[in-house]
């Protein structure tokens, strides 16, 4: 996919760090701009992924391992289990 790809994270350390998981960063978001038919000009589509709700109503963490267990790589491959995932209002082109 052709496009621009963001991950929102907390305050926590980077998992290449080896510290204890508990202080590992998680992902709050991932952002997607996806380029359109005309290629840079014009419109462009967003999507946003975020972490679901448990059923105790507290959100599911994300602390990828590595670049693989990302929401960006899970929503690539369509593993969207405990995620959800927001779209823009279709792009229009204005004249």
């Amino acid at each position: 996919m052709l496009g621009t790809y963001f991950t929102v994270f907390d305050q926590g350390s980077n998992p290449k760090k080896n510290v204890p998981i508990e202080q590992q960063r998680r992902e709050l978001a991932a952002i997607a701009y996806e380029t359109n038919i005309l290629g840079f000009k014009g419109p462009r589509r967003m999507t946003i992924i975020i972490p679901g709700m448990s059923s105790d109503h507290h959100r599911v963490e994300v602390r990828p391992k590595d670049n693989s267990e990302s929401l960006i790589e899970r929503w690539k491959h369509n593993d969207m289990s405990n995620l959800l995932e927001l779209h823009n209002k279709s792009p229009i082109w204005n004249e």
